[in-house]
Protein backbone atom coordinates (compact mmCIF):
# COMPACT_ATOMS: atom_id res chain seq x y z
CA UNK A 1 0.00 0.00 0.00
CA UNK A 2 1.40 3.38 -0.98
CA UNK A 3 -0.93 5.50 1.16
CA UNK A 4 0.83 8.33 2.99
CA UNK A 5 0.02 8.00 6.66
CA UNK A 6 0.15 11.07 8.87
CA UNK A 7 1.62 10.75 12.33
CA UNK A 8 -0.96 11.32 15.12
CA UNK A 9 -1.06 14.63 16.96
CA UNK A 10 -2.45 13.17 20.19
CA UNK A 11 -0.99 10.34 22.25
CA UNK A 12 -2.89 8.46 24.95
CA UNK A 13 -2.37 5.40 27.15
CA UNK A 14 -4.29 3.06 24.81
CA UNK A 15 -2.16 4.11 21.86
CA UNK A 16 1.01 3.55 23.89
CA UNK A 17 -0.16 0.09 24.86
CA UNK A 18 -1.15 -0.84 21.31
CA UNK A 19 2.23 0.22 19.93
CA UNK A 20 4.08 -1.79 22.58
CA UNK A 21 1.89 -4.78 21.82
CA UNK A 22 2.10 -4.68 18.02
CA UNK A 23 3.37 -2.06 15.56
CA UNK A 24 0.95 -3.19 12.87
CA UNK A 25 -2.08 -2.94 15.17
CA UNK A 26 -0.96 0.59 16.07
CA UNK A 27 -0.69 1.46 12.38
CA UNK A 28 -4.14 0.07 11.49
CA UNK A 29 -5.84 1.99 14.31
CA UNK A 30 -3.96 5.27 14.55
CA UNK A 31 -2.40 5.80 11.13
CA UNK A 32 -5.01 4.21 8.84
CA UNK A 33 -7.76 5.18 11.33
CA UNK A 34 -9.53 1.85 10.86
CA UNK A 35 -12.09 0.66 13.40
CA UNK A 36 -14.39 -2.38 13.11
CA UNK A 37 -17.66 -1.59 11.36
CA UNK A 38 -19.52 -3.75 13.89
CA UNK A 39 -19.32 -2.21 17.38
CA UNK A 40 -17.82 -4.26 20.20
CA UNK A 41 -20.75 -5.01 22.50
CA UNK A 42 -18.57 -4.81 25.63
CA UNK A 43 -17.13 -1.42 24.71
CA UNK A 44 -20.58 -0.20 23.69
CA UNK A 45 -22.11 -1.28 27.00
CA UNK A 46 -19.27 0.26 29.01
CA UNK A 47 -19.51 3.51 27.10
CA UNK A 48 -23.28 3.70 27.56
CA UNK A 49 -22.94 3.06 31.30
CA UNK A 50 -20.29 5.80 31.59
CA UNK A 51 -22.46 8.30 29.70
CA UNK A 52 -25.48 7.53 31.86
CA UNK A 53 -23.50 7.94 35.08
CA UNK A 54 -21.95 11.19 33.87
CA UNK A 55 -25.33 12.74 33.02
CA UNK A 56 -26.86 11.56 36.31
CA UNK A 57 -23.99 13.09 38.27
CA UNK A 58 -24.09 16.36 36.33
CA UNK A 59 -27.81 16.66 36.94
CA UNK A 60 -27.25 16.21 40.68
CA UNK A 61 -24.07 18.22 41.25
CA UNK A 62 -24.50 20.97 38.66
CA UNK A 63 -28.26 21.38 38.32
CA UNK A 64 -29.33 20.50 41.86
CA UNK A 65 -31.85 17.87 40.80
CA UNK A 66 -32.88 15.05 43.10
CA UNK A 67 -31.19 11.66 43.06
CA UNK A 68 -34.30 10.08 41.53
CA UNK A 69 -34.64 12.65 38.75
CA UNK A 70 -30.89 12.59 38.09
CA UNK A 71 -30.84 8.82 37.67
CA UNK A 72 -33.86 9.04 35.34
CA UNK A 73 -31.97 11.49 33.14
CA UNK A 74 -28.93 9.23 33.30
CA UNK A 75 -30.98 6.27 32.11
CA UNK A 76 -32.26 8.28 29.16
CA UNK A 77 -28.69 9.21 28.19
CA UNK A 78 -27.59 5.58 28.63
CA UNK A 79 -30.25 4.30 26.24
CA UNK A 80 -29.34 6.91 23.63
CA UNK A 81 -25.66 5.99 23.90
CA UNK A 82 -26.39 2.25 23.77
CA UNK A 83 -28.25 2.63 20.48
CA UNK A 84 -29.49 -0.39 18.57
CA UNK A 85 -26.53 -2.67 19.36
CA UNK A 86 -27.34 -6.32 19.85
CA UNK A 87 -25.83 -8.57 22.52
CA UNK A 88 -26.45 -12.18 21.55
CA UNK A 89 -25.09 -13.44 24.88
CA UNK A 90 -27.81 -11.56 26.74
CA UNK A 91 -25.33 -10.41 29.40
CA UNK A 92 -24.91 -6.78 28.38
CA UNK A 93 -28.25 -5.89 26.88
CA UNK A 94 -29.59 -2.38 27.35
CA UNK A 95 -31.85 -3.73 30.10
CA UNK A 96 -28.89 -5.26 31.97
CA UNK A 97 -26.75 -2.13 31.63
CA UNK A 98 -29.64 0.08 32.73
CA UNK A 99 -30.08 -2.13 35.78
CA UNK A 100 -26.36 -1.77 36.50
CA UNK A 101 -26.65 2.02 36.53
CA UNK A 102 -29.60 1.90 38.95
CA UNK A 103 -27.75 -0.59 41.19
CA UNK A 104 -24.58 1.53 41.19
CA UNK A 105 -26.43 4.73 42.09
CA UNK A 106 -28.45 2.97 44.79
CA UNK A 107 -25.22 1.76 46.41
CA UNK A 108 -23.33 5.02 45.89
CA UNK A 109 -25.96 7.73 46.51
CA UNK A 110 -24.61 11.03 45.25
CA UNK A 111 -25.30 13.00 48.43
CA UNK A 112 -23.54 10.51 50.75
CA UNK A 113 -20.87 9.06 48.47
CA UNK A 114 -17.51 9.54 50.17
CA UNK A 115 -16.08 10.43 46.75
CA UNK A 116 -17.31 13.86 45.66
CA UNK A 117 -16.28 15.72 42.51
CA UNK A 118 -14.69 19.14 42.81
CA UNK A 119 -17.01 21.87 41.57
CA UNK A 120 -15.22 24.71 39.76
CA UNK A 121 -17.31 27.65 38.50
CA UNK A 122 -20.42 25.52 38.72
CA UNK A 123 -18.91 22.63 36.75
CA UNK A 124 -18.18 19.28 38.37
CA UNK A 125 -14.89 17.57 37.56
CA UNK A 126 -16.55 14.75 35.63
CA UNK A 127 -15.11 13.22 32.47
CA UNK A 128 -11.93 15.01 33.51
CA UNK A 129 -9.63 15.56 30.56
CA UNK A 130 -6.22 17.07 29.87
CA UNK A 131 -3.85 17.59 26.94
CA UNK A 132 -0.25 18.27 27.98
CA UNK A 133 2.53 19.16 25.51
CA UNK A 134 5.45 16.71 25.45
CA UNK A 135 9.14 17.54 24.91
CA UNK A 136 8.88 15.67 21.60
CA UNK A 137 7.82 17.29 18.36
CA UNK A 138 5.49 16.00 15.68
CA UNK A 139 7.66 14.64 12.84
CA UNK A 140 5.63 16.50 10.19
CA UNK A 141 4.41 19.75 11.77
CA UNK A 142 7.25 20.36 14.22
CA UNK A 143 4.71 21.24 16.93
CA UNK A 144 4.85 19.52 20.35
CA UNK A 145 2.96 16.26 20.55
CA UNK A 146 0.13 16.23 23.11
CA UNK A 147 -0.36 13.55 25.73
CA UNK A 148 -4.08 13.25 26.43
CA UNK A 149 -6.35 11.36 28.76
CA UNK A 150 -9.87 11.38 30.09
CA UNK A 151 -11.32 9.58 33.10
CA UNK A 152 -14.68 9.41 34.83
CA UNK A 153 -14.20 11.73 37.80
CA UNK A 154 -11.60 13.71 39.71
CA UNK A 155 -12.80 13.48 43.31
CA UNK A 156 -12.01 14.48 46.84
CA UNK A 157 -12.30 11.99 49.69
CA UNK A 158 -14.73 13.20 52.37
CA UNK A 159 -12.61 11.62 55.13
CA UNK A 160 -9.26 12.95 53.93
CA UNK A 161 -7.60 16.30 53.20
CA UNK A 162 -10.07 18.13 50.96
CA UNK A 163 -7.24 19.43 48.75
CA UNK A 164 -6.07 15.96 47.78
CA UNK A 165 -7.62 14.35 44.71
CA UNK A 166 -8.31 10.87 43.41
CA UNK A 167 -8.69 9.81 39.80
CA UNK A 168 -11.85 7.69 39.75
CA UNK A 169 -12.49 5.16 37.00
CA UNK A 170 -15.58 2.94 36.76
CA UNK A 171 -15.32 -0.33 34.87
CA UNK A 172 -18.08 -2.68 33.78
CA UNK A 173 -17.19 -6.34 33.52
CA UNK A 174 -18.81 -9.72 32.94
CA UNK A 175 -17.45 -11.09 36.21
CA UNK A 176 -15.18 -10.23 39.10
CA UNK A 177 -12.83 -13.09 39.96
CA UNK A 178 -10.28 -13.25 42.81
CA UNK A 179 -7.56 -11.78 40.58
CA UNK A 180 -9.57 -8.78 39.38
CA UNK A 181 -8.15 -6.38 41.95
CA UNK A 182 -4.55 -7.32 41.16
CA UNK A 183 -4.84 -6.08 37.55
CA UNK A 184 -4.64 -2.37 38.33
CA UNK A 185 -1.61 -1.25 40.44
CA UNK A 186 0.77 -1.34 37.45
CA UNK A 187 -1.74 -0.22 34.83
CA UNK A 188 -0.21 2.51 32.69
CA UNK A 189 -3.65 3.99 32.07
CA UNK A 190 -3.94 5.07 35.71
CA UNK A 191 -0.34 6.26 35.99
CA UNK A 192 -1.06 8.40 32.93
CA UNK A 193 -4.18 9.84 34.60
CA UNK A 194 -2.22 10.63 37.77
CA UNK A 195 0.48 12.44 35.81
CA UNK A 196 -1.98 14.42 33.68
CA UNK A 197 -4.03 15.55 36.70
CA UNK A 198 -0.84 16.44 38.58
CA UNK A 199 0.28 18.57 35.65
CA UNK A 200 -3.05 20.41 35.94
CA UNK A 201 -2.08 21.44 39.47
CA UNK A 202 -3.96 18.87 41.56
CA UNK A 203 -2.39 17.08 44.51
CA UNK A 204 -3.03 13.50 43.47
CA UNK A 205 -3.46 10.93 46.22
CA UNK A 206 -4.07 8.01 43.88
CA UNK A 207 -6.66 6.19 41.80
CA UNK A 208 -9.84 4.45 42.89
CA UNK A 209 -11.17 1.80 40.53
CA UNK A 210 -14.83 0.95 40.96
CA UNK A 211 -15.95 -2.19 39.19
CA UNK A 212 -19.47 -3.41 38.57
CA UNK A 213 -20.00 -6.96 37.35
CA UNK A 214 -23.10 -7.44 35.21
CA UNK A 215 -24.53 -10.93 35.57
CA UNK A 216 -27.78 -12.17 34.02
CA UNK A 217 -29.81 -11.72 37.19
CA UNK A 218 -27.60 -9.79 39.59
CA UNK A 219 -24.79 -7.26 40.02
CA UNK A 220 -21.65 -7.10 42.14
CA UNK A 221 -19.61 -4.05 43.13
CA UNK A 222 -15.93 -3.95 44.03
CA UNK A 223 -13.56 -1.09 44.78
CA UNK A 224 -9.77 -1.00 44.48
CA UNK A 225 -7.75 1.95 45.88
CA UNK A 226 -4.29 2.52 44.38
CA UNK A 227 -1.87 4.90 46.09
CA UNK A 228 -0.08 7.46 43.93
CA UNK A 229 3.66 6.78 44.14
CA UNK A 230 5.94 9.48 42.66
CA UNK A 231 8.71 7.05 41.74
CA UNK A 232 6.26 4.87 39.83
CA UNK A 233 4.78 7.83 37.95
CA UNK A 234 8.28 9.05 37.00
CA UNK A 235 9.20 5.55 35.82
CA UNK A 236 6.03 5.46 33.71
CA UNK A 237 6.70 8.97 32.36
CA UNK A 238 10.25 8.09 31.28
CA UNK A 239 8.99 4.93 29.59
CA UNK A 240 6.19 6.85 27.87
CA UNK A 241 8.67 9.31 26.33
CA UNK A 242 10.79 6.39 25.14
CA UNK A 243 7.77 4.74 23.53
CA UNK A 244 6.69 7.94 21.77
CA UNK A 245 10.25 8.40 20.46
CA UNK A 246 10.10 4.82 19.15
CA UNK A 247 6.77 5.58 17.41
CA UNK A 248 8.41 8.49 15.60
CA UNK A 249 11.43 6.37 14.64
CA UNK A 250 9.24 3.57 13.26
CA UNK A 251 7.07 6.02 11.34
CA UNK A 252 10.19 7.56 9.75
CA UNK A 253 11.63 4.16 8.84
CA UNK A 254 8.40 3.09 7.14
CA UNK A 255 7.24 6.32 5.50
CA UNK A 256 10.37 8.38 4.97
CA UNK A 257 13.27 5.96 4.61
CA UNK A 258 10.93 3.20 3.36
CA UNK A 259 13.42 0.75 4.80
CA UNK A 260 10.90 -1.68 6.25
CA UNK A 261 7.24 -2.43 7.00
CA UNK A 262 5.39 -2.32 10.30
CA UNK A 263 6.23 -5.38 12.39
CA UNK A 264 3.44 -7.81 13.23
CA UNK A 265 3.82 -9.15 16.77
CA UNK A 266 1.98 -12.39 15.89
CA UNK A 267 1.46 -15.19 18.45
CA UNK A 268 -0.42 -14.13 21.62
CA UNK A 269 -0.96 -10.54 20.45
CA UNK A 270 -3.34 -11.89 17.79
CA UNK A 271 -5.50 -13.94 20.14
CA UNK A 272 -5.56 -12.17 23.50
CA UNK A 273 -8.75 -10.42 24.67
CA UNK A 274 -10.99 -12.57 22.43
CA UNK A 275 -8.80 -11.88 19.40
CA UNK A 276 -7.37 -8.79 17.73
CA UNK A 277 -9.84 -6.82 15.62
CA UNK A 278 -7.35 -6.66 12.75
CA UNK A 279 -6.65 -10.39 12.30
CA UNK A 280 -8.33 -10.59 8.89
CA UNK A 281 -6.17 -7.72 7.61
CA UNK A 282 -2.90 -9.17 8.87
CA UNK A 283 -3.84 -12.62 7.57
CA UNK A 284 -4.22 -11.36 3.98
CA UNK A 285 -1.54 -10.56 1.41
CA UNK A 286 -3.87 -7.81 0.15
CA UNK A 287 -5.44 -6.33 3.30
CA UNK A 288 -6.95 -3.41 1.36
CA UNK A 289 -9.50 -5.85 -0.08
CA UNK A 290 -10.88 -6.45 3.42
CA UNK A 291 -11.00 -2.88 4.64
CA UNK A 292 -14.25 -1.56 3.22
CA UNK A 293 -16.65 -4.36 4.16
CA UNK A 294 -15.36 -4.88 7.68
CA UNK A 295 -13.90 -1.54 8.77
CA UNK A 296 -14.71 2.14 8.65
CA UNK A 297 -12.37 5.09 8.91
CA UNK A 298 -12.79 7.10 12.07
CA UNK A 299 -10.02 9.37 13.26
CA UNK A 300 -9.87 9.67 17.03
CA UNK A 301 -9.62 13.34 17.91
CA UNK A 302 -10.13 14.46 21.54
CA UNK A 303 -9.70 18.14 20.72
CA UNK A 304 -13.43 18.75 21.21
CA UNK A 305 -13.21 17.57 24.82
CA UNK A 306 -12.88 20.57 27.09
CA UNK A 307 -9.79 20.46 29.29
CA UNK A 308 -10.66 21.06 32.93
CA UNK A 309 -7.98 23.13 34.64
Amino acid sequence: MTETLSFPIFIDSTMLNDFRLCEQKWAWRYLHHLVPATPNVHLNAGGAFAKGLEIARRSFYEQGQSQEDSVALGLKALLEAYGDAQDESGKKTWEAVSGALIYYCDNHPFASDYLQPFVVDGKATLEFSAAIPLPLNHPQTGEPLLLTGRFDMLARHQHMDAKRAFCVDEKTTGRIDPGWATKWPLRGQFLCYNWLAGEQGYDIAGTIVRGIAIYKNSYTLVEVPIQSQPWKIKEWHDGMLGTVAAMIRVWREVHEAKSRSFVKALNDACTMYNGCSYIRLCDSQKPELWMEPYFERREWNPIHVETIA
